[in-house]
């Protein structure tokens, strides 16, 4: 190994190349996450807004509205479960 660089030792340069591949597959699973928590957080959204009109402008009753919201959550959840496996 005299002579040569920092860098060039076969041993590091695996290791590089074994590193760069984790933080690759790292950066996918956060990009597949970051969607994932986003479309949760859209569906949640749209929930709460709903929510918002009705409460401002009721088109059905109370309990109605609660099976609505009920209904709605259970379905993202469905959604998200079918999405994951």
């Amino acid at each position: 190994m005299s002579g040569q660089r920092c860098g060039q030792c076969p041993v590091l340069q695996a290791e590089i190349v074994r590193l760069r591949a984790r933080v690759a597959q790292l950066e996918r699973l956060v990009a597949f996450w970051q969607g994932w928590l986003g479309w949760l957080r859209g569906a949640v959204d749209a929930t709460v807004r709903w929510m918002d009109k009705e409460n401002a402008q009721p088109t059905m009753s109370r309990a109605k509205q609660l099976q609505a919201v009920y209904q709605r959550l259970t379905d993202t959840l469905d959604q998200l479960n079918k999405g994951v496996k």
